[in-house]
């Protein structure tokens, strides 16, 4: 399997008991050669703002289920294909992060 892209990026912000949240999609995607297989694993979760607060994820029931995307292709289509799938899954995520802010 090869790495094609990992990628995270704040989508949203909101207010929760523990002060202020970003919320994070993020994107994982391999590529297998012996398939010509695209697979790309979507996730996303809430972290606090606060940098003096430790790092923690969060996974408020209103966030989109993880998902894992396959796709047959080609390997000179793998980039431009996962960040297609990327833009489409923080766009998702994002607009249930305004929903619940």
């Amino acid at each position: 399997m090869k790495k094609v892209l990992s990628i995270s990026e704040v989508v949203g912000e909101r207010t929760g008991p523990a002060g202020r949240m970003e919320t994070c999609a993020t994107a994982e995607a391999v590529f297998d050669d012996t398939k010509s297989q695209l697979e790309v694993a979507l996730d996303s979760f809430c972290r606090p703002v606060d940098l003096r607060v430790k790092e923690t994820h969060e996974k408020p029931a209103w966030l989109p289920q993880s998902q894992v995307v396959h796709s047959q292709m080609d390997v000179s289509e793998t980039l431009p294909a996962s960040k297609d799938i990327f833009r489409s899954w923080a766009r998702k995520v994002s607009e249930a992060a305004a929903v619940h802010k």
